[in-house]
C-alpha cells in the first residue's frame, strides 16, 4: 500500500469521511470541494473540516488508532510487530522472552505500526 492509501484506510477506520464541503466556518456558502470530516453523524461538525493525521510518519498519530484497539485486537497487533519489523520471534516466544518481544514493540516505526494495525482490522492490501 502507498502512504496515502495507508493514511486513508486508517482515517476511515477511525470515523473520518470525505464529503462535499459547501459552507465556511460561519455556515456561509462557499465554493464546493471535497473535505474530510471527523464525525460521520454530523454534516458539518463544528462548522469546518478536519484533516486526518499522517499516520505513516508519526508515532504520535499512531497513538490515535492504538487507543481504539480492543484487548483482543491489541494482542494481535502486538503479535504482528515481530513479523512487520523483520524479526524471528513468534507469538509463543512472548512468554519465553518478554523483554526481547517488547524490543520489537518499542522499535516499530510508524509505518510498521500502521501495517500491523491495518492487518489486524483486515484492511491491509499487500503490494503486488
Amino acid at each position: 500500500m502507498t502512504e496515502e492509501q495507508i493514511n486513508i484506510a486508517i482515517a476511515e477506520s477511525l470515523g473520518y469521511v470525505k464529503k462535499p464541503y459547501e459552507k465556511d466556518s460561519r455556515g456561509r456558502p462557499c465554493a464546493p470541494r471535497i473535505e474530510w470530516f471527523r464525525n460521520a453523524d454530523s454534516e458539518y461538525p463544528m462548522g469546518f473540516s478536519e484533516r486526518p493525521n499522517y499516520y505513516h510518519s508519526s508515532l504520535d498519530a499512531c497513538a490515535e488508532f492504538e487507543a481504539k484497539l480492543t484487548l483482543d485486537q491489541g494482542k494481535a497487533y502486538v503479535g504482528l510487530f515481530d513479523e512487520v519489523c523483520g524479526g524471528e520471534l513468534s507469538l509463543s516466544d512472548m512468554a519465553d522472552s518478554p523483554m526481547e518481544y517488547l524490543f520489537w514493540c518499542v522499535r516499530a516505526t510508524p509505518l510498521q505500526k500502521c501495517e500491523a494495525y491495518l492487518r489486524v482490522i483486515g484492511k491491509w492490501e499487500a503490494s503486488a
